[in-house]
């Protein structure tokens, strides 16, 4: 399951980073619609897959985009990718920056894979606020 694991989490890393690119240039255009989020990683929808998010809220998420603080975006992004997410997949939420500041080991499984979690990582997110470092790389480790 770990090599699968790591083939999911890359995928998802690079669905979010277009997800992201696509949602920017309609908050740059003024736009007032949803970015298309239609997410289909499995064809098969019967399997069972693992995908853990990994979510920054360090510090330099309190800075603004267009007028919007990047931790207000980041939670409505994360609250609609986990709404659009086939029920065949069980999401983890790992979050960095938002315990210790200055601590570049600040990472932790928020909420572990289960099912029928997808209220609890929405209803843990809407609490969070942005701290710490971006220990990115030890994050991804800790994933894997």
């Amino acid at each position: 399951m770990r090599d699968k694991s790591v083939h999911y989490l890359l995928l998802f890393l690079i669905v979010m980073g277009i997800f992201l690119g696509v949602y920017e240039g309609i908050w740059k255009e003024g736009a007032k619609k949803t970015a298309n989020t239609n997410v289909n990683i499995a064809d098969d929808q019967s399997e069972t897959i693992y995908l853990e998010v990994i979510w920054d809220a360090s510090g330099s998420m309190w800075g603004r985009d267009y007028g919007v603080e990047k931790i207000l975006r980041s939670k409505e992004v994360l609250k609609t990718f986990n709404d659009k997410l086939p029920e065949n997949i069980n999401i983890g939420l790992r979050i960095f920056g938002a315990r210790r500041v200055g601590d570049l080991k600040d990472s932790f499984l928020a909420i572990p894979f289960s099912e029928n979690n997808r209220e609890n990582i929405i209803n843990f997110i809407t609490n969070v606020k942005p701290l710490g470092k971006s220990p990115i790389a030890f994050s991804l480790q800790e994933a894997c």
